[in-house]
């Protein structure tokens, strides 16, 4: 990943390289540049392409570094914020009910006489058969 990195940093260096070679004439065009207004005058500066161009591009990065600062100042205080909201939501919340715990109850404890059917039972016919699955004649 690290050579990898390194080479696409030397094909992006190369790429600039030759977009400045071909384009020389324009990077290092001069022209005149100033400002009059009718309380200041600016004298007049032979100033190159390349220099506005950087120019351009620092001032790009300041004003996004501020840009950003200002955002993450913001942030941050609403973060605090919702923090300080979340704490105060959690000291006011109310305990909750303790309820004591079930008995465990385990199968061991029923017998078979005290099961509970859903189906209704009739008395079971006087019969000389003890066969629970046999149906009443």
């Amino acid at each position: 990943m690290k050579y990898i990195l390194i080479l696409v940093k030397a094909v992006i260096f190369i790429g600039l390289i030759l977009i400045i070679i071909q384009n020389e004439d324009v990077f290092t065009h001069e022209f005149e540049l100033g400002i009059d207004l009718e309380l200041w005058n600016s004298g007049i500066f032979i100033v190159k392409n390349i220099v506005l161009i950087a120019a351009a591009f620092l001032l790009g990065v300041i004003l996004t570094i501020i840009w950003g600062a200002f955002s993450s100042l913001g942030k941050s205080s609403t973060i605090r914020r919702q923090r300080k909201k979340i704490k105060e939501l959690e000291s006011s919340k109310p305990e909750p009910v303790s309820t004591t715990p079930e008995p465990d109850i385990t199968s061991s404890d029923y017998s078979a006489s005290e099961t509970v059917s859903s189906e209704p039972h009739e008395a079971p016919a006087a019969s000389s058969s003890n066969d629970p699955f046999k149906a009443p004649s």
